[in-house]
């Protein structure tokens, strides 16, 4: 068999997975960070007006469940914009050196990770920022 020939098995894997329904990213996401500290990288999503008109911006709904919630995001602009609404938010480059001075239960790169050209620098700062236990 060469490597471009499908297998029944595959076939068998792909229809079961046709039984679930969707999974709601941004649900998913939230679920896991109920009472947590939560550190949101690139947590603006285009823009600060983008990001207040969507309803279902990740970073505004964890609010809603997390401990505590911080977001990174190099749009200076923009972040200057949503922290003088009240969203605690930083500048700053993710894959270059970053100290927070504090760890995070769950980190979540929902939206970023793709965008990344460093992930050497990208994952030692997560090296630094997740506490022990913590999700990333």
């Amino acid at each position: 068999m060469s490597n471009f020939e499908i297998t029944k098995t595959n076939f068998d894997f792909l229809e079961s997975r046709l039984k679930f329904p969707p999974v709601d990213r941004v649900a998913f996401i939230v679920s896991r960070c109920h009472d947590k500290k939560v550190l949101d990288l690139g947590c603006i999503q285009h823009s600060s007006e983008w990001a207040t008109k969507d309803p279902n911006w990740l970073h505004k709904k964890l609010y809603d469940v997390a401990s505590d919630v911080l977001g990174i995001d190099y749009l200076k602009p923009d972040v200057e914009k949503l922290k003088k609404l009240g969203y605690n938010i930083v500048y700053g480059d993710v894959t270059k050196p970053l100290q927070l001075g504090e760890t995070f239960d769950v980190i979540i790169a929902g939206n970023l990770i793709e965008h990344l050209a460093n992930f050497e620098g990208f994952f030692n700062n997560l090296r630094n920022w997740l506490s022990p236990g913590g999700r990333f």
